[in-house]
C-alpha cells in the first residue's frame, strides 16, 4: 500500500511540473488506475490477515494438542510409576514367602534327622 502512494504522489508531482497553471494535476485514467490498485492491494491485505488468523489459529490448536498430549504422558507416567511400585511390593512379597519356604523345607528335611522323644 505504500508503494501505491508512492506512485500516486510522484504521479501527482511530475504532473504538477509538466503542467504549470495547475489545472490538471491528475486524469482520471490514472485515478481509475489507483484506485483499481487499491481495491487489489486491500484484497490482498485481507487474504494475508485471514492466512495469519489462520496459521494463528493452527498454532494455538497445535500448542493444546500438545499441552494434551504432554497431560496425557504424565499420566501415563504416574500410572507406570504406580504399577512399577506395585511389581516391586509384590515381587518383594514373593521374595518373602519364598525365603519362609525354603525355611519351611529346612524345618521339614530336618524333621527326619530329629531323634524320636522318649515318650513317643
Amino acid at each position: 500500500m505504500a508503494a501505491s502512494i508512492h506512485k500516486y504522489w510522484t504521479l501527482v508531482w511530475a504532473r504538477a511540473i509538466e503542467d504549470e497553471n495547475l489545472s490538471t494535476i491528475v486524469d482520471a485514467e490514472d485515478i481509475k488506475a489507483l484506485r483499481s490498485e487499491n481495491k487489489f492491494l486491500r484484497a490482498r491485505l485481507a487474504i494475508v490477515e485471514d492466512t495469519r488468523a489462520q496459521a494463528v489459529f493452527k498454532v494455538t490448536k497445535s500448542e493444546m494438542i500438545q499441552r494434551m498430549c504432554a497431560q496425557a504422558q504424565k499420566k501415563a507416567e504416574l500410572k507406570l510409576k504406580v504399577c512399577e511400585d506395585m511389581v516391586h511390593a509384590k515381587h518383594k512379597q514373593l521374595i518373602e514367602a519364598l525365603a519362609e519356604l525354603s525355611k519351611a523345607k529346612d524345618l521339614l528335611a530336618n524333621l527326619g534327622t530329629i531323634a524320636p522323644c522318649n515318650t513317643c
